[in-house]
């Protein structure tokens, strides 16, 4: 508004538009020395390099622990994601949820190859995805790429099974340490935003934390993600965890998905005890 009026004052914003797309800032330059692997048995296989050290579970095609600077970054192992918890509009597509046992899906790995790169690891894994009493909802494979600066890179085929509807969710969940709860991140926001919800957002740099991150629906539901990311850092005193790549959605929150699925009210969520990131 240029001038005040009765019901609001001069400098109110009455509606915006972003033009054309900011970059985030470039990822800074890190030493890429060596990367050696060491099977710890017919299951696990331990990765580590220059600072770090990371142990793959070949069961189910994800990493069962990560450390920086000899700090666990996971509490528990990594796991895929399927499922997320409803919403209210989700009434009737949830009740297909169910029926296909989506909430317990998990993947299963199938064989696993390694190749050696110059400073890096390369990581191949076939997946079936399966729910208890269902077996196959969808198959494909994980590729995973450890260099020796310490980062670790994702690549996600899947192909569901004839009938199979889509799921809610497909991506990684991670439970990492209470304290690590401030999180960086360039992506629509700062307020939640979401594929079908973006445009009350804005592709920028912010600041929050997991608690902030929950807009507290009365009925406890999904919340909290960000559409459109490009990077994302977690710390706290344990350290810090980073995620970039092209246009992800994420969120950081003091609550698990199922927790915001079986609790009915919002005033009788409690804290899991760990920062769940997916």
């Amino acid at each position: 508004l240029a001038a005040e009026t009765n019901w609001a004052e001069k400098g109110y914003e009455l509606g915006f538009e972003q033009i054309g797309e900011p970059e985030p800032e470039a990822l800074p330059a890190r030493r890429c020395g060596p990367v050696s692997c060491r099977r710890e048995s017919a299951r696990y296989s331990v990765i580590s390099g220059e600072g770090f050290r990371c142990r793959y579970d070949e069961a189910t095609g994800v990493f069962t622990q990560l450390e920086r600077e000899g700090r666990a970054l996971l509490e528990k192992p990594m796991t895929f994601n399927f499922w997320r918890a409803p919403t209210d509009n989700d009434r009737n597509v949830k009740k297909i949820w169910d029926r296909y046992m989506l909430r317990y899906a998990v993947s299963r790995g199938m064989e696993t190859v390694f190749e050696e790169e110059e400073n890096a690891l390369a990581i191949a894994t076939r997946l079936h995805i399966g729910a208890p009493s269902l077996g196959l909802l969808a198959d494909g494979c994980v590729r995973w790429r450890v260099t020796g600066d310490g980062r670790i890179g994702c690549t996600l085929e899947l192909k569901r099974c004839p009938g199979v509807p889509a799921f809610p969710r497909v991506g990684l969940r991670m439970f990492l340490p209470a304290d690590m709860a401030s999180l960086r991140a360039f992506a629509c926001g700062p307020q939640e935003s979401y594929a079908d919800k973006r445009q009350a957002s804005v592709l920028c740099a912010f600041e929050s934390t997991a608690d902030a991150q929950y807009s507290h629906p009365l009925r406890p539901q999904e919340s909290g993600s960000h559409w459109g990311a490009r990077r994302l850092t977690v710390f706290g005193a344990q350290g810090a965890l980073g995620v970039s790549g092209d246009a992800f959605t994420f969120s950081v929150l003091p609550y698990t998905q199922e927790q915001l699925a079986d609790t009915p009210h919002d005033d009788e969520l409690e804290p899991c005890g760990s920062t769940v990131l997916c």
